[in-house]
């Protein structure tokens, strides 16, 4: 497997879907680590991880 785009078809990951709770949630909290210069709560990285794991399909 090569990096880049096939990374993205291995792990089926989809389009931004802004009508989709899971993707908006995950987009609040990259512009949350962004504005603060990549700090998130523990919590936040919990929620992500979370978020992320739905969206995959993970566990």
């Amino acid at each position: 497997m090569s990096l880049g785009s096939s990374v993205a078809e291995y792990l089926k990951i989809s389009e931004f879907d802004d009508m989709d709770s899971d993707h908006l949630a995950i987009s609040e909290i990259a512009r949350t680590a962004i504005m603060s210069g990549g700090d998130i709560s523990e919590e936040e990285q919990q929620e992500l991880d979370d978020l992320v794991n739905s969206v995959l399909g993970i566990k």
